[in-house]
């Protein structure tokens, strides 16, 4: 029973692994030793995470630089050589930099893509002004709730199709939950017996 509910558990978990950046869902896939190992869903959220990071580790290379050169510079013995051992650190402290600009700068892309991201209902088709969103929200115009797949726990959109498990009633992208019935007769939320699936839409309107 415990190994069966463990290999339940390592399901789920393949399927809800989110980017620590923007919140998507990373795709997570196994291996001959397990799974892959990733916090995030592309470079660019890499780089937005770590831009701090590089900027402060490219500000001490720097500070060091100035902090030895200077004194050496008005120094009265030849070591002009340790400028030229010195000059690899001051390039790799250029690198940083520039990462550190490309994080800023996809942080602020990523921001504008966020802010153009729409959802709509389900139900009406009216717009939906909510990006990050963990929970249900009311359409201001139909007043229904909008469903919130309980797999990717991300909003589904009117464009989407839906499946809901019966007794439970909770509600999932419809490919999602069918991948995952495919191994396992369990709810992914509250792994309670699946005793039937619905497509139909009006099963959750409130």
């Amino acid at each position: 029973m415990n190994e069966f509910i463990f290999s339940i558990n390592q399901d789920y978990l393949e399927m809800s692994l989110r980017c620590k950046t923007c919140n998507d869902l990373i795709e997570v896939k196994k291996q001959k030793f397990g799974f892959t190992d990733s916090s995030y869903c592309s470079i660019r959220c890499r780089l937005i995470n770590m831009r701090i990071g590089m900027l402060i580790a490219a500000l001490l290379i720097f500070a060091t630089y100035l902090g030895i050169s200077i004194p050496l510079y008005y120094s009265d013995e030849d070591l002009w050589f340790l400028f030229v051992i010195m000059f690899p650190i001051i390039f790799f402290g250029l690198i940083l930099m520039g990462f550190s600009i490309a994080g800023f700068i996809a942080k602020v892309k990523k921001k504008q893509e966020l802010a153009r991201k729409q959802y709509y209902c389900m139900f009406c088709g009216d717009n939906i002004t909510d990006i990050t969103s963990q929970g249900a929200l009311v359409c201001m115009k139909c007043g229904n709730k909008t469903p919130i797949c309980n797999l990717c726990n991300k909003i589904i959109n009117k464009s989407e199709e839906i499946t809901i498990i019966k007794p439970c009633e909770h509600i999932f992208h419809r490919d999602e939950l069918l991948d995952w019935a495919e191994d396992n007769k369990n709810c992914p939320k509250c792994y309670g017996k699946i005793k039937e699936l619905s497509f139909d839409i009006e099963d959750i309107r409130q």
